[in-house]
């Protein structure tokens, strides 16, 4: 899937929203059919984020049902988990406990976009669990809640040496551990610039570790230009 034909698809969605309520039927429609292909209703689902609201709560919420397809599902969960509505709230967390994996991880995703405390606990498990793929890795190292980082650094410690997680999440990572990191961080990513073969990617690494040894050095309560 090209990210031309995902722009594009976009594109048109804004135009279609532009027509009123019945504009997105359409897409809907891919969504919701049992025909479409996965990335169709990838796609779909990635049309319809901006212009989800409460009214669209229910109908998305029938998407989740058992019985429909994973896909169907999971793109039903994250529309859901862009609209600030209790009732996609309370279904979301529903969905957390669901039998089928990909629904339940789904669903903690969507709440962790939201930086909730529940959804946080369940990704730190999964993270640990010997199912977790990389994919899945990128995904949380995204969406993880900023706030929530520092006491949770080794999450980014394990990404920054991983060739096989996507640039912009090691980058991501490498960025949050310049700001948080501590000694230990730097030993974690000396040993990453031992085989890191990317100019881009240790230079990114030589940046936050002089992040970081700056801070350390730093007496406590005083700015990084020496100001208290």
């Amino acid at each position: 899937m090209e990210d031309t034909d995902v722009n594009r698809a976009v594109e048109i969605a804004g135009q279609m929203a532009a027509q009123g309520p019945q504009g997105l039927e359409p897409i809907f429609e891919v969504l919701s059919s049992k025909d479409a292909r996965p990335v169709e209703k990838i796609v779909a689902t990635i049309s319809l984020g901006p212009h989800v609201n409460k009214t669209h709560v229910s109908r998305l919420a029938a998407l989740t049902n058992t019985g429909n397809d994973q896909t169907m599902r999971g793109c039903a969960i994250h529309l859901l988990g862009l609209i600030a509505d209790a009732e996609a709230d309370s279904r979301i967390r529903m969905l957390m406990e669901d039998p089928d994996s990909h629904v339940s991880k789904e669903a903690v995703f969507a709440l962790l976009r939201r930086g909730d405390a529940t959804a946080v606990q369940k990704v730190l498990e999964l993270w640990k669990a010997d199912t977790m793929t990389d994919e899945n890795r990128n995904e949380i190292i995204l969406a993880f809640p900023a706030d929530r980082a520092k006491d949770n650094l080794f999450i980014y410690e394990e990404v920054i040496c991983n060739p096989n997680i996507d640039a912009i999440a090691r980058s991501h990572a490498l960025n949050l551990l310049g700001m948080l990191g501590n000694t230990a961080t730097v030993e974690k990513i000396e040993a990453c610039l031992d085989t890191e073969k990317s100019p881009q990617m240790r230079d990114m690494m030589n940046a936050a570790k002089a992040a970081i040894l700056a801070r350390e050095k730093q007496p406590a309560g005083e700015d990084a230009d020496g100001e208290g």
